[in-house]
């Protein structure tokens, strides 16, 4: 009973810790610090489609929104694809058309075109995903 009891009273307490606030919510400002325009040397990679994507002709004058990930992964890498997704369809056509969505492997090894062809279509993300070609001895 007293363990019932005691267990109890830690659920309402956590279950109470959620529903508190501050009084001014309206006076709260984010942490963190403003990032500055970095400009990215140009560079050349493989779609998942076997064609060459450049970053000067692709995302010329566009937001960039790059997730670093391999297929290989069974945790958090269908997690950031699916967030991808919702980031995407969150956007109005407008901003759509200002923001190039990518996905960039970390793991050219195992993740060649046909792998990122098939983890595209797997995900159902509709964006670019890139991969180099390595060559093998």
């Amino acid at each position: 009973m007293k363990n019932t009891l005691l267990t109890l009273l830690l659920c309402f307490t956590l279950l109470l810790a959620g529903c508190t606030s501050p009084e001014q919510l309206s006076d709260w400002e984010p942490n963190g610090v403003t990032i500055e325009t970095e400009f990215v040397d140009d560079f050349t990679l493989t779609t998942s489609e076997n064609t060459p994507w450049t970053f000067s002709e692709e995302a010329k004058n566009t937001t960039v929104v790059v997730a670093f990930l391999f297929t290989n992964c069974i945790d958090i890498c269908p997690i950031v694809t699916h967030n991808m997704k919702w980031v995407q369809s969150q956007l109005t056509s407008e901003e759509k058309n200002a923001t190039t969505f990518l996905t960039v492997t970390v793991d050219p090894w195992r993740d060649n075109v046909s792998t990122l062809h098939d983890w595209k279509t797997g995900t159902n993300s509709n964006w670019t995903h890139l991969t180099v070609t390595i060559l093998r001895r």
